[in-house]
């Protein structure tokens, strides 16, 4: 019986011990991309935001054609999450497959807080009804009632993020103004 319990107790650790390497290597994957991205388009300013209340569920690229642009940078969207959780192997074959290279990170399980999307190219928000200001810098923003949506805009001197905040129980006006605060701060804006 001892050694059954011991078994057991071994692979749990085990299990443990790959969930955590799995995790921190996936992680470490997207930081990899991320980095070679930025060296392939030096001329881009692409960073990776890690947010310590919402955990990232999936980054992807996509190269959007410009007529007159062979070599433009790509766009990158992260999703943020309230939490996270592994997907099964059939969702993750589904995704991996629809998105092939795109795929940076991912894809996990997780209701959705935000979405950003870095676009490393000339970047105008234009819908925007409101005005935040973070230490003398205005971040336009407006919201979707109907859709519980708030969009917000960070504009920068090589290219600019477009934010979608799923306006929620649990993620609020508030939540969106914060996690802005925190990209600025990311931003050393």
């Amino acid at each position: 019986m001892r050694k059954v319990s011991l078994i057991i107790c071994l692979l749990v650790a085990a299990t443990m011990v790959i969930s955590g390497c799995s995790e921190g290597t996936d992680m470490e994957r997207l930081e990899g991309k991320v980095t070679e991205l930025d060296n392939k388009y030096p001329n881009a300013d692409f960073m990776l935001h890690v947010h310590p209340d919402y955990p990232i569920v999936l980054a992807t690229t996509d190269y959007l054609e410009i007529p007159g642009s062979d070599d433009r940078p790509p766009d990158i969207f992260v999703t943020y999450a309230q939490n996270k959780s592994d997907l099964d192997a059939g969702q993750i074959s589904a995704v991996e497959e629809q998105l092939g290279d795109d795929l940076l990170y991912g894809p996990y399980e997780g209701e959705a807080v935000a979405k950003l999307n870095y676009r490393p190219i000339a970047y105008a928000f234009s819908d925007a009804t409101d005005i935040w200001e973070f230490n003398g810098i205005e971040i336009e923003y407006t919201v979707n009632e109907e859709a519980s949506v708030l969009f917000a805009g960070i504009e920068l001197q090589q290219g600019g993020y477009f934010i979608e905040f799923y306006l929620k129980d649990g993620f609020d006006e508030e939540d969106a103004k914060s996690f802005i605060q925190f990209l600025l701060t990311d931003l050393n804006l």
